[in-house]
């Protein structure tokens, strides 16, 4: 923590209060003041947040050498103060805790701006770990950007939008991000990761059809076609099969979110058009995440709920959906 402040200055951003002796994140026209509030993001950050994402052993690369970088590089500063802001509104989980804070709005405005600034620009070596930690936090703040106060104004259930689902293309860009920064090459901070992020990144294998949950073979036909794997739920229910013993936490939840991470352009069509079987398929995949980490619990529970109500809606005539409903109910709260 930085010592010897006190407050001397207000000023107009949620930031308000400025530090003496003063500390200035950056250097030139996108430079910024760190302020109490802002100090008390990041220490909170250090202290609470950071122990909630990344598996277990790789928080001193965050505590220490990110937080680093993030006082030479303001946008990284301002997506550390935004994602700790996020963290302290799901904490509070009362009402309006659906809606983003001044500082959230503020920070995470402020972050993507000058990290979109910083891409389009010429990428220096020591720009690559700033880089690769901002988008990091970024597909994590990708969940929790989810503004629904009741799984009825959840997706599926609401009325559709085009961007419904876009949170789950954080994979695809992510890669753009890994090509352009090389986060495990000799001299990067993220090194010692990378034996375990490739594993992770690595395509789950195809299980065979006698490996396959029964029930889900017989709802979604998948004896019924010649090759397996052209049939659109087969690798949905391949990797679901391989989740169904692995405890979700946050050292497993990198593996469960190859879920979406490998999800087939087939399958992610279906989930577009609410295609029962799909959305069944997801809610029993939304279900274990329900009770696991805060920044994908929260979105987990709310559209778990949703897809359950929307298939009790207008699939209640399917009793083979509605029997298999009962599981991520109970996991969603929806029943108890």
């Amino acid at each position: 923590m930085i010592g010897g402040f006190r407050e001397v200055i207000f000023n107009a951003d949620p930031c308000r209060r400025t530090l003496d002796p003063i500390v200035v994140v950056g250097v030139g026209r996108d430079s910024f003041l760190m302020t109490l509030d802002c100090q008390g993001l990041f220490d909170r950050f250090i202290n609470r947040t950071v122990l909630t994402f990344g598996g277990s052993g790789n928080e001193n690369i965050y505590q220490k050498q990110v937080v680093e970088l993030a006082f030479q590089r303001p946008f990284l500063m301002h997506i550390i103060l935004t994602i700790t802001a996020t963290h302290d509104r799901f904490i509070q989980d009362g009402p309006g805790s659906h809606k983003q804070s001044l500082a959230e709005s503020y920070h995470g405005a402020k972050g993507a701006q000058l990290l979109s600034r910083k891409l389009s620009s010429q990428i220096h070596p020591d720009d690559r770990d700033p880089i690769w930690a901002s988008a990091a936090m970024l597909g994590i703040s990708s969940m929790t950007t989810l503004e629904a106060a009741a799984p009825r104004e959840a997706w599926p259930f609401k009325p559709s939008e085009s961007a419904d689902l876009n949170w789950m293309d954080m994979s695809a860009r992510k890669e753009a991000i890994l090509n352009l920064t090389d986060p495990f090459r000799g001299d990067s901070i993220f090194r010692s990761m990378k034996d375990t992020f490739f594993t992770i990144m690595e395509r789950p294998a195809s299980r065979p059809i006698d490996e396959l949950p029964k029930d889900f073979v017989e709802l979604c036909s998948i004896n019924n076609t010649p090759d397996p794997e052209e049939n659109p739920y087969y690798y949905a229910i391949s990797m679901l099969a391989g989740l169904r013993y692995l405890k979700c936490n946050r050292d497993s939840i990198p593996f469960w979110l190859k879920f979406i991470g490998f999800m087939t352009p087939e399958f992610r069509r279906l989930l577009e058009l609410k295609d029962p079987r799909a959305l069944l398929l997801t809610a029993y995949w939304y279900a274990p995440l329900c009770g696991s980490v805060w920044w994908i619990a929260r979105r987990a529970r709310l559209e778990c709920q949703s897809i359950c109500l929307y298939l009790e809606t207008y699939y209640s005539q399917e009793v083979d959906i509605q029997k298999l409903l009962e599981l991520p109910r109970q996991a969603s709260g929806l029943s108890n």
